[in-house]
């Protein structure tokens, strides 16, 4: 049995500005291939003239340039033009860092599907989403670069959902839920809606629809990510509707959180590459109060301890980090690593073993010793620690046993 929801216009409203994608490292913004594909349908043949969409899909366009997209763009779309700009998009995305597509216009959703309409579509029959629609996953399945973003802003009622709902022999009130289908997660995706899923957004009685109206009023915040921003205009959206809209959005292994426009240092300052990733230590480190050995040290970690990278430092190798403790500071990137240390005990020093038995007073001797975990000890140390061998034992362990700085002595009785 075929379930049906109404369908609504889209104006799918995003800005990103610089993503940085850090597999070794961070990449400048000018360095990073951006591509956008911005749709504007208005001008519909079979239902009314919308009044947002060509508005929407301008200013997104625009403000994307200015963000050194590359922006492949497209007002009035039929639907075989929709597809040449969709193959153009796919050309200029291979390779991409970023993806971006904005939609706005007519949208229905059918069995759990996304439909966009181009300006020729009439959808009197089902049979006719096939040959006169835009599968959304069609779309999405050409956004094969390191991040795709996506973003749909349902809008007011869509009589070509009417009529595809009555020759199905369906009515409205057979729609208990309106609006859009939530999309399947997708890897390195993020979906942003103008309100939930199955639900109508407002169009607004201004230029632009609440949901764009509020994006172009935050993207341009320095240093905003790309998560800060969704919240942000799902704030100001449920504010300026009085709750009756809510934008939401849901994500899928984005690399780390973004900023779409770097916040540009003052004098004595340092900008941040904003991240989220576990790392450990790999010996003991000074944890600093800024990026730099000129920076007071106000901690110090711990061999294999675990800390959250919260951000990568521009042009220097230190890192910002929270510690299991919560607190903040900088480290060296040398000083970390993304290997999880193995679950063995690290040795405490010195480090060695006796391999056999030494009386207290006696001198202890290169073969009476055994080093573990060699590896981890400092170069110019030699593997029985010099400053061991040749010293006095001042305990009384036996063969096996570790030893520890308070059982070697200074002086020998013999």
């Amino acid at each position: 049995m075929s379930t049906f929801r109404f369908g609504v216009p889209l104006a799918a409203s995003a800005l990103l500005a610089v993503l940085w994608q850090l597999p070794s490292g961070p990449v400048a913004a000018g360095e990073l291939q951006r591509v956008a594909l911005v749709v504007g349908n208005a001008a519909y043949e079979h239902a009314p003239v919308l009044r947002n969409p060509r508005n929407d899909a301008d200013a997104i366009a625009a403000a994307l340039e200015e963000l050194d997209f590359n922006v492949i763009r497209g007002l009035d779309l039929d639907r075989n033009r929709f597809f040449d700009k969709l193959d153009a998009f796919t050309e200029a995305a291979r390779g991409a860092d970023v993806a971006l597509f904005f939609y706005a216009g007519h949208g229905l959703q059918v069995d759990g599907r996304n439909f966009l309409a181009p300006v020729d579509a009439r959808l009197a029959k089902k049979l006719h989403l096939r040959s006169q629609a835009i599968d959304l996953d069609t779309v999405m399945g050409e956004m094969n670069s390191l991040t795709n973003l996506v973003f749909l802003d349902a809008c007011r009622d869509n009589p070509l959902a009417g009529n595809l709902a009555r020759s199905m022999g369906m009515n409205r009130s057979a729609g208990s839920t309106r609006g859009l289908a939530r999309v399947e997660d997708q890897t390195g995706t993020l979906i942003a809606y103008a309100t939930s899923p199955g639900t109508v957004a407002d169009d607004g009685a201004g230029d632009h629809s609440p949901f764009t109206a509020a994006l172009l009023e935050h993207i341009a915040t320095p240093g905003l990510s790309i998560f800060d921003l969704v919240n942000e205009v799902s704030n100001t959206v449920r504010e300026r509707t009085k709750g009756k809209q809510v934008p939401w959005s849901h994500y899928s292994a984005l690399p780390n959180r973004f900023p779409l426009l770097p916040r540009r240092p003052r004098q004595g300052e340092f900008a941040v590459v904003e991240v989220d990733r576990v790392m450990w230590a790999t010996g003991p480190s000074n944890a600093r109060s800024g990026p730099g050995t000129g920076h007071d040290r106000i901690g110090s970690l711990d061999a294999g301890e675990e800390v959250t990278v919260t951000g990568e430092i521009v042009g220097k190798p230190w890192l910002r980090i929270e510690t299991m403790g919560g607190r903040t500071a900088y480290v060296h990137e040398r000083q970390l690593t993304g290997r999880r240390p193995r679950s063995e005990p690290v040795p405490q020093s010195p480090g060695v073993y006796l391999t056999a038995d030494v009386a207290a007073g006696q001198p202890i001797l290169q073969r009476h010793l055994q080093v573990i975990g060699a590896g981890r000890i400092p170069s110019g140390e030699i593997g029985g620690y010099s400053m061991v061998a040749g010293g006095c034992y001042a305990g009384a362990r036996g063969a096996g046993a570790r030893l520890d700085w308070s059982d070697i002595a200074a002086g020998c009785s013999q």
